[in-house]
């Protein structure tokens, strides 16, 4: 399969107006050595953490890709989602059924981060 690299920086500007941050601020291949392109240029980035599936900078049909996590968790033995968001954490729970489980205010941007965990299905 091949990509077209305009597709992929047309999602990536999407996740950045969405989420306000910069795309390659927010992902690094530490955190999130694995990654899913698809051919619309939609991508998600992701850690295997023993049972924890660790969800990074994603960009998407919200349908399409959270039925990929589902799988990636279950093909791996991974009993919850955790990821992290500075959206609005009321909207993003009413979307995902994530339960907020720790705030963290950035000191030098005054930026509140959410930290979110579901247990796979």
């Amino acid at each position: 399969m091949m990509v077209d690299t305009k597709k992929i920086l047309h999602r990536i500007k999407v996740y950045e107006e969405r989420s306000g941050e910069s795309f390659f601020l927010a992902f690094n291949y530490i955190d999130y050595p694995d990654m899913i392109l698809l051919d619309n240029g939609e991508f998600l980035c992701y850690k295997i953490n023993g049972s924890v599936l660790n969800i990074g900078p994603t960009s998407g049909s919200e349908k399409i890709l959270k039925a990929m996590i589902m799988d990636i968790a279950k093909q791996n033995g991974c009993k919850l989602l955790e990821t992290v968001t500075i959206r609005n954490p009321n909207a993003y729970t009413r979307l995902t059924k994530a339960k907020l489980f720790k705030t963290y205010k950035y000191p030098d941007t005054g930026v509140y981060y959410y930290y979110f965990r579901l247990e796979v299905q």
